[in-house]
């Protein structure tokens, strides 16, 4: 990718890429690029949301309430993050 090459630190093009395999189904390889994003900018509320949605889609659901904790503690009243959380629940019943 040669907007990994030109900054490889540049978390915006981290989470776009990791967008991008996400919509193409690609959820591992999409985790891998979130989580790089994570360990670049610690306690992003939208990077930590994202990775929840992906782990949820890998069927990792405890770690996925886990992440979804975190991003909400950061911004409690987001509809996304409380319904995401909902969501999750539900599929641990």
């Amino acid at each position: 990718n040669k907007a990994e090459e030109l900054d490889k630190d540049d978390t915006f093009i981290l989470r776009n890429k990791a967008n991008v395999l996400k919509n193409m189904g690609k959820f591992e390889e999409s985790l891998h690029y979130f989580l790089l994003s994570e360990e670049k900018e610690p306690g992003d509320e939208f990077t930590i949301s994202q990775i929840a949605e992906v782990l949820c889609l890998l069927g990792k659901y405890e770690e996925a309430f886990e992440k979804i904790v975190i991003a909400e503690k950061s911004m409690p009243n987001d509809w996304w993050n409380l319904s995401r959380k909902a969501d999750i629940m539900m599929r641990l019943g």
